[in-house]
């Protein structure tokens, strides 16, 4: 049963507290199994890169309760960035927008405006691949 632990891993976007609840799920099932053991499974289960795995190769929790204190702290410091990025004012226009504003309005407020010019001899009617817009010779033969 130590191998299904050993299988869990967090999701390149799944929360902390999400891989954390879904470890300990699993943990409750195996029995007889060390707390050291469990610890070592849950931290090499971490997302590299993440700040919690960092903190934990810092600190080096020596215990399961040590992690889980270190956890308990992420997954509340987790919470108030989800908050925080909840409670932010939208703006209207993001500034790309902009950069989207039809041909018209732009020359309308004096900006500068590149005009896209066709070769000599070209209709701007005439498809520029043949096949987009026919049946090809070659495959009625």
């Amino acid at each position: 049963m130590v191998a299904s632990l050993e299988a869990i891993v967090q999701g390149k976007n799944e929360p902390f507290r999400d891989y954390i609840e879904r470890f300990n799920k699993e943990a409750i099932l195996v029995r007889d199994l060390e707390d050291s053991m469990k610890q070592y499974l849950i931290t090499k289960g971490l997302r590299e890169g993440t700040d919690v795995k960092k903190v934990v190769r810092l600190d080096r929790p020596r215990t399961l309760n040590e992690f889980l204190t270190i956890a308990k702290i992420y997954i509340t410091y987790e919470d108030e960035l989800y908050e925080d990025n909840l409670n932010k004012p939208r703006k209207e226009e993001p500034a790309v927008e902009s950069s989207r504003k039809p041909f018209q309005e732009k020359k309308k407020e004096g900006k500068e405006v590149r005009e896209g010019k066709h070769p000599v001899g070209t209709s701007r009617n005439i498809l520029p691949w043949p096949c987009l817009g026919r049946k090809s010779s070659l495959r009625s033969q």
